[in-house]
């Protein structure tokens, strides 16, 4: 019987690749949201949305107005990436920006995809 040397050399050279791909998917997978059918989605795929009365890199929107629409939360390990930046909040929490806009969803969105709350009192829109 011959031992065939090449196989666990192949086996070997194939898991490589393999582990550099799933690196590489994983940090593509760290972008914090995607265009998805023409509209800005963050990672469960609830469409994103901007508030015309935040600064840039300040939002506006506390108490009520974040329960209604909640801030698209950033980790504390989360680090800035292309358009996407991080915003400290005046509560401490910290929170996505895509062009220094702050990001938020809308509670009355149901299901990935929605954007409901598109034109919202004419001062909330839905990332495009």
């Amino acid at each position: 019987m011959q031992f065939n040397e090449t196989r666990p050399v192949a086996g070997r050279i194939v898991a490589m690749l393999a582990a550099v791909l799933a690196l590489a998917t994983e940090a593509h997978a760290a972008e914090p949201a995607s265009m998805r059918d023409g509209l800005l989605v963050s990672s469960n795929g609830m469409a994103l949305y901007t508030f015309d009365m935040d600064a840039d890199g300040e939002s506006a929107c506390s108490g009520t107005c974040a329960e209604n629409w909640p801030p698209y939360a950033a980790p504390r390990d989360a680090t800035a990436s292309g358009a996407f930046s991080i915003i400290e909040r005046k509560d401490g929490g910290r929170q996505y920006a895509y062009r220094g806009r702050p990001l938020y969803y809308w509670g009355g969105d149901d299901r990935p995809g929605e954007a409901k709350g598109e034109g919202f009192q004419g001062r909330w829109h839905a990332v495009r």
